[in-house]
């Protein structure tokens, strides 16, 4: 189990409004130098609103260090202009020298009719 926090390095919005931060929570399963797992994701908009997903990934590792990684993603649940939304799309992560990660994620965002 492990606990992720993201801040975000680009951020092209969601229908206006922008990202803030992330917070994770994962089950991973290693296997040599390789793993997989799943996790649920908080995404906190700088308004405030929060976003909540769920995401099931693979990957390699070197000595407990991410090489390579690939999650897919799902919304659960929206708030504010995300409610009611529908939306869907992958990741993909590599390590840095500090041990640190950086994943870049791509999606497809439907909105709630009103």
């Amino acid at each position: 189990m492990d606990q992720i926090n993201c801040t975000v390095a680009k951020d092209g919005g969601i229908d206006g409004a922008k990202r803030k931060s992330g917070v994770g929570t994962e089950f991973i399963e290693v296997n040599g130098d390789k793993f997989t797992g799943h996790g649920e994701f908080i995404e906190t908009m700088a308004n405030g609103d929060k976003n909540f997903y769920t995401y099931q990934m693979t990957g390699t590792m070197k000595n407990g260090v991410l090489q390579a990684g690939s999650d897919k993603w799902t919304l659960r649940e929206g708030g504010g202009k995300l409610k009611g939304a529908k939306a869907s799309g992958t990741c993909k992560g590599a390590g840095n020298p500090d041990q640190s990660a950086t994943w870049d994620c791509t999606g497809d965002y439907t909105t709630a009719k009103k």
